[in-house]
């Protein structure tokens, strides 16, 4: 059977650590959570040369951790954008098919997932690993030539379920998979630069959450981890790679004023299959304001050369430093 028999799916939580009834599929490129089961071992010398057997102490878990990594689809990724963002706008645009989803950086308080992955074993049993508590510690967007969209989301989890026993929430959950989606690929893309479109051979967005996930303490009547918080400012890194054209990027970055130094960042994917009568299914990343804080042209061979560049989205006192438009089928989010 293997891994292409595997599914993903997630539920929201309303109690974090308390698992719920996954209800949206995704359709995974990979995945690797993973529980995390420290060891302790005790540091006095007993005149022996190997620790110890009885020195050894077995404690609780410590929670779970790992990343999944999907394509984006026009149909479906709009359940992920609260828990990657923190607050999530959904609307009508000017057709009544159409609905958009407007995720922006808020609060990651509350929002919480369960997530379970099905992994099939040798003998044909699709085994049910569930894991509670699941917050969003980062995410990936990122694309190029060739290649469909794609999102890598990193999560920490209160806890692992044992997969051999499982009832209630954690047993294996019915997957439903997206219906009348389609891919959205580099065909369908266009990015923005300074309000220029730029010919782009490839193109990320990185943010880090900034969560404080080592949320254990000492008190054994209440054991387990708490619900990670913010514990640092977010960052908001982004990356292209485009022909080497003329000097306009590098200028940027050696620029000596913040206003030469930054441009505003926008890259829009459509799908092939219009969603309404005018409107096709996207979706749109933008940032306000984009410092270049990195790039210019290198020779490596006899090829033409390209410019790779990078920097940081910061915030303008107005805007969200990153905002993200899913337009979609979907009347709802997660």
């Amino acid at each position: 059977m293997g891994g292409s028999s595997a599914q993903f799916m997630i539920g929201k939580e309303t109690v974090y650590g308390t698992a719920v009834v996954q209800t949206k599929s995704f359709e995974i490129i990979s995945e690797d959570f993973k529980g995390n089961y420290p060891r302790l071992q005790a540091e006095a010398l007993s005149s022996a040369f190997v620790d110890r057997a009885d020195r050894s102490s077995v404690v609780r878990s410590k929670g779970a951790a790992g990343g999944v990594e999907i394509e984006v689809l026009t149909k479906g990724f709009n359940a992920f954008l609260r828990y990657m963002m923190g607050d999530v706008a959904t609307g009508t645009v000017v057709e009544t098919s159409c609905y958009t989803h407007t995720a922006t950086i808020a609060s990651l308080m509350g929002d919480m997932l369960t997530c379970q992955v099905g992994r099939p074993d040798n003998l044909d049993v699709v085994r049910p690993w569930t894991y509670e508590g699941g917050k969003v510690t980062g995410f990936e967007i990122s694309n190029q030539v060739d290649q469909t969209l794609r999102c890598k989301i990193d999560m920490d989890f209160e806890k692992e379920s044992n997969p051999d026993t499982p009832t209630g929430a954690y047993s294996l959950s019915t997957n439903v998979p997206v219906v009348g989606a389609e891919v959205l690929t580099w065909a369908g893309g266009t990015v923005t630069i300074g309000g220029v479109i730029t010919d782009v051979a490839d193109f990320s967005v990185k943010v880090d959450n900034g969560l404080k996930v080592d949320t254990q303490y000492i008190n054994k009547a209440a054991p387990g981890k708490r619900e990670p918080t913010q514990n640092d400012k977010r960052k908001i890194e982004w990356a292209f790679k485009t022909p080497y054209v003329d000097n306009t990027f590098w200028e940027k970055v050696s620029a000596e004023t913040n206003a030469g130094a930054t441009a505003i960042l926008s890259a829009k994917w459509e799908g092939p299959t219009l969603l309404g009568t005018t409107i096709y299914p996207s979706l749109t990343l933008s940032i306000p304001v984009g410092v270049f804080d990195d790039g210019g042209p290198v020779v490596a061979g006899p090829a033409a050369l390209e410019q790779s560049f990078k920097g940081r989205g910061l915030f303008n006192g107005t805007d969200s430093a990153l905002t993200i438009v899913y337009v979609s089928a979907d009347v709802t989010s997660l």
